[in-house]
């Protein structure tokens, strides 16, 4: 298993979860450079997450897990709301599937397949990001005084929405 990281240790992707990299405690590079510290890494992601349970009677039940994608984001434009076709690996783990085992050794495996079915066959992810986040950074900019200055490093997923289910018909 993973093991969690320690406390506060600056090591999160853009989406809040552990990435393993850690943020620099000095910036002396172009902001662009900056977000290889953001991106996610699906085996720090599983750090502390549920894998197995024990049962006293001697069965087990197995999680296996995969990072979340998506296929689509939301953008916000005036009172309209747009569907975008944009890929991309979203933030946490979700289900892949789950193995039930007997204390015989029968097992059921349940596979959880999050794909939009076209025409019958499942095609690309069916998940939606809800938007994009600025990132910020703080630093002090030539001034014998600690006054942060807060600079946009970049867009990394931005906006919030209450309900998108009409985009999804599109």
């Amino acid at each position: 298993s993973t093991p969690l990281p320690a406390y506060n240790a600056m090591q999160q992707d853009q989406w809040g979860y552990y990435n393993g990299i850690t943020f620099p405690s000095t910036v002396t590079t172009a902001s662009s450079s900056l977000m290889s510290n953001f991106v996610m890494n699906p085996y720090y992601a599983q750090a502390g997450i549920l894998t197995q349970i024990i049962y006293p009677t001697s069965g087990t039940t197995t999680f296996n897990w995969e990072p979340n994608d998506y296929s689509y984001v939301l953008q916000k434009n005036g009172d309209a709301i747009n569907l975008l076709s944009q890929s991309g690996t979203g933030g946490g783990m979700r289900v892949a599937s789950i193995v039930n085992t007997d204390n015989t050794g029968n097992s059921f495996t349940t596979k959880y397949i999050y794909k939009k079915i076209v025409n019958g066959s499942p095609t690309v992810s069916s998940g939606v990001l809800s938007g994009y986040n600025k990132v910020f950074y703080s630093m002090n900019v030539a001034s014998s005084t600690p006054a942060p200055s807060y600079t946009p490093l970049a867009t990394l997923a931005f906006i919030n929405y209450d309900d998108y289910s009409a985009c999804l018909d599109n």
